[in-house]
């Protein structure tokens, strides 16, 4: 038996080991024959493959845990039985009132653009739109706000499901599913009822879904959040390939599990390999670049005009808020390294104009300021384009920044910050050769900076394929469509 619930990776140990760790604690729990007459049950009473269902049992599972706290979700706790079951039969009630009676027609498109969550995300897909023809395209979206004259679909969760599959749904949980899950639950001390909530909602929103608008191919934006279930469900209703872009570095950690897509349009040729070794499920791998880099910088106006540099340097800050942005015990002291790092470089360079660049969702960080208040350098406002800002610098500095490999790849040096060896955005191994550019305590930061500042191209340059990190961008949507056209638009 494998005790899943008891798993706590060591904080003080390599992430990379830990990550490892889990990868091999949840590959143990899904695989182990003790699930085959849970699997059969998907199988036999929703028709889910019982590979399909052991993948996306992997990342929602996966999902679950809390790196800050080194700690599954108490969700997965025996104890919390009752409540979860509570909960999932008020799911499906809620689904089945929220539902609609079930309908004949069949729409089809040649692409749908699927899950787009704000304006902004449906902008980067608007070249790709207008190469399919906006009759020939239909946009899921789980937010009513977007406006756009594309052909839309509001498909919020456990709403406007197909009525007739809730129903059934329901009818197997209450006569056979229910009996079997708390079964398992008890003999493998591990609340599954959550994990079939999840596996049944996201049954009854794709099927319901593709059922209904028949589609060539499919793609979405977040490859960190592709589900097995979509795509079995998108090609049993016709679809030939299930797809999705890269949107940023691959990270040890928090969303870098469990990938599964049939294809994924990469950064580089090089910026995938993590995914395989974290139970990804990726037929194609197509590098295209960088389709944010195509709509915020090469389809802006301002890239076409020559600038002067207004900054000696700039950082590429980040927002790291988030419980999953604190996965090891010197995560945060790394990163706060870094801006020391900077303040003191200032201090020493009063000449050197230097600024800290946050995206525009970032929230003040109030240790940051107080690291940088008595340097010279300078918070750049934030609303302002952040590829406009960068450009007319001579270098960048990141720490985990997906910009970092954006910029490099088209010409901008730029310098990957990763005090102690340890930072979780930068491959383990030297594949992308960015060792030269991979700067680990303050004597080699200040030495490169220098150096880079003073146009010296740095020991190893000239082995670095800048296509492994991020293909030329300036043509990404183009390079997706000629990719779906060869395969029968």
């Amino acid at each position: 038996m494998v005790k899943i619930v008891k798993f706590s990776h060591d904080r003080n140990a390599a992430f990379d080991q830990s990550c490892d760790a889990l990868r091999d604690v949840i590959d143990a729990f899904v695989d182990q024959p003790e699930l085959d007459v849970w699997y059969e049950y998907f199988e036999n009473r929703y028709a889910l493959p019982k590979d399909v269902i052991r993948q996306q049992t992997k990342k929602y599972l996966e999902g679950l845990y809390d790196y800050e706290k080194s700690i599954f979700s108490e969700k997965l706790f025996l104890k919390k039985s009752p409540l979860m079951l509570i909960r999932h039969i008020g799911f499906l009630l809620f689904a089945f009132f929220a539902s609609r009676k079930s309908v004949k027609t069949i729409d089809t498109y040649d692409l749908i653009i699927e899950w787009v969550a704000s304006d902004v995300e449906l902008l980067r897909f608007s070249k790709l739109i207008n190469l399919f023809g906006k009759e020939n395209v239909l946009v899921s979206t789980v937010n009513p706000a977007i406006g756009s004259d594309c052909k839309m679909l509001y498909r919020p969760s456990c709403k406007f499901y197909d009525r007739g599959k809730v129903a059934h749904a329901f009818y197997q949980e209450i006569i056979h599913g229910l009996k079997l899950h708390l079964g398992l639950s008890i003999k493998l001390k591990v609340d599954l009822i959550p994990v079939v909530s999840h596996i049944i909602n996201q049954y009854l929103y794709y099927s319901s879904l593709f059922e209904h608008n028949r589609s060539k191919f499919c793609i979405q934006e977040r490859h960190y959040q592709t589900s097995a279930i979509k795509n079995f469900l998108f090609r049993e209703y016709g679809g030939k390939f299930s797809t999705s872009i890269q949107k940023n570095i691959h990270p040890l950690g928090s969303c870098g599990f469990y990938y599964d897509s049939d294809v994924l349009f990469s950064l580089g040729k090089k910026t995938t390999e993590r995914a395989f070794r974290y139970g990804a499920r990726i037929k194609q791998v197509v590098p295209v670049g960088s389709m944010f880099m195509e709509y915020h910088w090469f389809n802006s106006n301002d890239n076409s005009k020559i600038f002067k540099p207004k900054y000696d340097v700039v950082y590429i800050g980040q927002n790291i808020g988030h419980s999953h942005m604190n996965p090891y015990a010197s995560f945060k002291d790394d990163y706060y390294e870094t801006f020391r790092w900077l303040a003191d470089f200032s201090t020493k360079n009063p000449h050197l104009k230097i600024g800290i660049k946050h995206h525009q969702n970032n929230k003040i960080d109030e240790k940051e300021k107080e690291i940088i208040k008595d340097s010279h350098v300078e918070r750049i406002d934030q609303k302002v384009d952040s590829y406009k800002v960068i450009f007319q610098s001579k270098c960048a500095l990141t720490f985990g920044s997906t910009m970092g490999y954006e910029l490099f790849a088209h010409d901008l040096p730029v310098l990957f910050l990763d005090p102690g060896k340890r930072n979780p955005f930068l491959p383990e191994s030297e594949c992308l050769n960015l060792y030269h550019y991979r700067v680990c305590n303050y004597q080699d930061f200040n030495d490169r900076l220098g150096e880079v500042l003073f146009g010296k191209p740095l020991e190893g340059e000239e082995r670095i394929n800048k296509d492994n990190l991020c293909m030329q961008s300036n043509r990404v949507s183009e390079t997706i469509f000629s990719w779906f056209s060869l395969k029968g638009i």
